[in-house]
């Protein structure tokens, strides 16, 4: 643990001292800013590493580190999408919630609540995402990718003497899209009545889904991650998916960190 947090160390003196990330960062397919991918996917992980090391910095460090991080956040918020409705988006929510927690930002903390509320209104009443669930033959990967990270931001609400994962509407809450998954993950033909062609945005076909987001990898990462901090906090077994995961399998994600990390907290 004390070589990992040196590691973490370094790598976010190192980085924060060059202030990398700070060209070349937009998605350049669109006109309005949107912050790339894989740097909003690491956002979250950053965050998390900067709360872990932080009482080992010097004080210069930690706010070269902090001003480092709150640029990348800001923009992170300031990124455009086509919907509200939109893995990437709930991604975005998660990095608010985070970096709100770290800094105390009431308004950060509320963004991420409403981002969160705004889903479970948009999400429909069998529990799919609409946009992210027709996305061809990974739609069933990103209704993953949409469920997983409310749950995380769920997960994280309960740092602050929250559990969102209580929220209802419409007599529907996230539990919905949880239910979804198990069945169309046990049975991948139930998403053929929401799958659209998808040139460019999908891998695998509407026929023959991708469903590698079930799989763990030696490192104990999975995309399915959630499932054991879903279980954690609402006393429920998903009936197909708690049999893909076990106690430390699977513990963490890309984008989303280390989600059992809240269940032993």
């Amino acid at each position: 643990m004390a070589l990992q947090k040196k590691r973490l160390k370094e790598f976010l003196v190192t980085w924060s001292s060059a202030n990398a990330l700070s060209k070349n960062i937009r998605f350049n397919l669109m006109k309005k800013f949107r912050l790339d991918f894989h740097i909003q996917s690491l956002l979250p992980l950053m965050i998390i590493a900067y709360s872990d090391i932080s009482g080992s910095l010097s004080k210069n460090n930690k706010v070269k580190i902090g001003k480092w991080l709150n640029r990348l956040v800001e923009q992170s918020q300031i990124s455009n999408f086509f919907s509200r409705q939109d893995n990437k988006s709930y991604l975005r929510h998660l990095t608010a919630l985070l970096w709100g927690i770290i800094i105390k930002n009431k308004d950060l903390i509320k963004q991420a609540k409403n981002g969160y509320e705004n889903a479970i209104f948009d999400m429909r009443p069998d529990g799919t995402f609409p946009t992210d669930v027709a996305r061809g033959g990974t739609g069933i990967h990103y209704q993953n990718r949409s469920t997983n990270a409310l749950i995380t931001i769920a997960g994280y609400s309960t740092l602050i003497g929250q559990n969102w994962i209580e929220f209802k509407i419409n007599g529907r809450s996230i539990k919905n899209a949880v239910n979804w998954l198990d069945k169309v993950n046990s049975n991948p033909s139930l998403n053929k009545i929401y799958a659209r062609k998808c040139v460019g945005g999908s891998n695998g076909t509407i026929n023959n889904p991708n469903m590698n987001h079930l799989k763990i990898m030696y490192s104990g990462e999975s995309d399915i991650s959630w499932v054991n901090l879903y279980m954690f906090l609402t006393d429920e077994k998903p009936n197909f998916l708690s049999k893909k995961v076990k106690n430390n399998q699977g513990y963490w994600s890309t984008a989303y960190g280390p989600q059992t990390c809240l269940v032993s907290k």
